[in-house]
């Protein structure tokens, strides 16, 4: 999917990152730091049953249960593959170079990744 070359107009994708991303490129970003996509749920995630699993959903932590939503995501292994999928696109694309600043994430090997310290 990529990033809209069209003016006035955003993609959406699994999360408020990526539209941020896309508001970012959108407002002029030549250079764009991911810090907390990690891209992972819990291996035990079950989103149709809604249930967390052991672990929060988001690096900040969970949202408070009437926050909560229930996405249809392809999971595997606990990587979100449908949002992995979308960074990836974006680095492909070209049009603006995204860093994956995430200790841990599933981004590292799909999107260059450095320290935050180094950037």
């Amino acid at each position: 999917m990529g990033l809209c070359e069209e003016p006035g107009v955003i993609h959406h994708g699994h999360g408020s990152g990526y539209s941020l991303v896309s508001i970012a490129h959108k407002m002029g970003a030549e250079r764009i730091l991911l810090l907390g996509y990690d891209m992972k749920y819990a291996p035990d995630y079950d989103g149709k049953a809604q249930k967390i699993g052991s672990a929060p959903r988001h690096y900040f932590g969970e949202y408070e249960p009437h926050l909560q939503h229930w996405p249809s995501v392809s999971v595997k292994d606990g990587v979100h593959l449908e949002l992995v999928d979308l960074y990836r696109s974006i680095h492909e694309q070209g049009l603006v170079e995204i860093v994956c600043c995430t200790p841990g994430s599933a981004l590292e090997g799909v999107i260059p990744s450095m320290d935050i310290a180094d950037a």
